[in-house]
């Protein structure tokens, strides 16, 4: 107990005492601080990746994805088709040269 406040003391490993009414808590070492920024830090990136992935994984976003595969696959056969129509009229007009 301390003598002038008649409170109970408190300290960090390697830190000085401090007594509770009158000292406060006694501020964090820079040690401290950087391994709290760290975890905050881990713990933001890990929220974004979470985030991330449920908004790749959801049901909108797959629609989405599913509509816009469904789009190539419709520009694509078309122009196949436009390749193909070509490509008759190509042999047609060489079997009427060859006639």
């Amino acid at each position: 107990m301390h003598g002038e406040c008649h409170a109970g003391r408190n300290g960090y490993t390697n830190a000085p005492l401090h007594f509770m009414r009158c000292c406060g808590v006694p501020p964090p070492s820079p040690e401290q601080l950087e391994a709290v920024s760290r975890i905050l830090q881990s713990a933001a990136e890990r929220r974004e990746r979470d985030e991330k992935v449920a908004r790749a994984t959801s049901p909108e976003v797959r629609r989405q994805r599913e509509e816009q595969a469904a789009v190539k696959r419709s520009k694509r056969i078309e122009k196949l088709e436009a390749e193909l129509v070509r490509l008759r009229g190509e042999e047609a007009e060489a079997s009427r040269r060859r006639s």
